[in-house]
């Protein structure tokens, strides 16, 4: 077991309490001492990782990682929690009922941004979260089956043009909504079927539930023997470090299509105080830079794209507008 940090799924009454009585103590202090508090002097304390993702998918991933370099950055663990449900909202709901303090962060991604926006009377604003940083901004793919007859992109398409509706992609909210945005360019018309995490749309895949999966580079990664990514449907051609994992994908960019951002962004209460996101957010990129961290990034396919507290939110504020265009897609 990796001393820096430990995976659980529940917190004690006890604890709670103290976490609440500490973020109230904390209020009060900032509010005493206005700007006077030190980054420096946060955190005392463990920080709570929350994965508001099923176990074993890209987030959860990189949340490991991350949290392998909290002990030795902080001087405090990072302790990663799986708190899965209704596309991501309910770990962000969780991270909302917590002490605006720092100490309870999450990992997101488009995909609960897409469920509140699309939701209506949904538990929280797709405002309700304040950017501590971007780690990543990865590619999604379509996947098939090695042994499948839909073995690459042309055969897909031929396929769809001919069985207009007939072709099932499942994937995360996010993965789909790359995946809608792709096929609605090249005028293709498919059943799109959502699911709460990468590994169940992965797993029926494999079962021939559906035609097509969509994943992240760490899930093609670990499938290479079993199944095989199509197309790349990012913003961006695939990292060289990828493509000598899994070779050349084609690239929805040279087909004249454009590709979907999938940033990895950490969040944290929208009313935490600004000194300690600038202290999470250097904290996380001094975490990346570190060599031995980047080389566990690499080795998932990955690569760490990382930008700063006011850069992230910037690009969340965006994200909001490519969501809100999209969204009919998927409807």
């Amino acid at each position: 077991p990796n001393q820096n940090y430990h995976t659980t799924t529940v917190e004690e009454p006890t604890m709670k309490y103290l976490r609440t009585l500490k973020g109230v103590l904390l209020a009060a202090v900032i509010g005493l001492a206005g700007t006077s508090l030190s980054a420096q002097e946060f955190p005392t304390d463990d920080i709570q990782f929350i994965v508001p993702y099923s176990a074993g998918g890209g987030q959860d991933r990189w949340a490991r990682v991350i949290a392998s370099g909290g002990f030795t950055e902080f001087g405090h663990p990072i302790n990663v929690e799986v708190r899965p449900g209704a596309s991501g909202t309910v770990g962000w709901r969780y991270v909302l009922d917590q002490p605006a303090d720092g100490y309870t962060m999450f990992i997101g991604s488009l995909t609960p941004m897409i469920s509140v926006m699309s939701e209506d009377g949904a538990p929280m604003s797709v405002d309700d979260v304040k950017i501590v940083s971007i780690v990543s901004d990865f590619n999604s793919h379509l996947i098939v089956k090695n042994d499948s007859d839909i073995a690459d992109w042309a055969s897909i398409k031929a396929f769809a043009a001919e069985n207009p509706g007939a072709l099932t992609v499942g994937g995360t909210l996010s993965q789909t909504l790359a995946a809608a945005s792709v096929f609605s360019q090249a005028g293709l018309e498919v059943n799109l079927i959502p699911y709460p995490g990468t590994s169940a749309a992965v797993t029926d895949m494999l079962g021939g539930h559906i035609n097509v999966a969509v994943g992240t580079p760490a899930t093609v990664t670990s499938l290479v023997g079993e199944a095989k990514p199509v197309l790349n449907l990012g913003a961006r051609p695939n990292p060289e470090s990828l493509i000598k994992k899994i070779g050349e994908v084609p690239w929805v960019g040279d087909m004249g299509m454009t590709g979907v951002s999938q940033p990895r962004f950490i969040g944290v209460h929208p009313d935490t105080p600004d000194q300690i996101i600038t202290r999470l957010d250097a904290g996380l990129s001094n975490i990346l830079e570190d060599k031995s961290i980047a080389r566990l990034i690499r080795s998932i396919g990955e690569q760490v794209i990382y930008s700063g507290h006011k850069d992230a939110q910037t690009t969340y504020d965006q994200l909001k507008a490519v969501i809100e265009s999209n969204l009919p897609l998927l409807r």
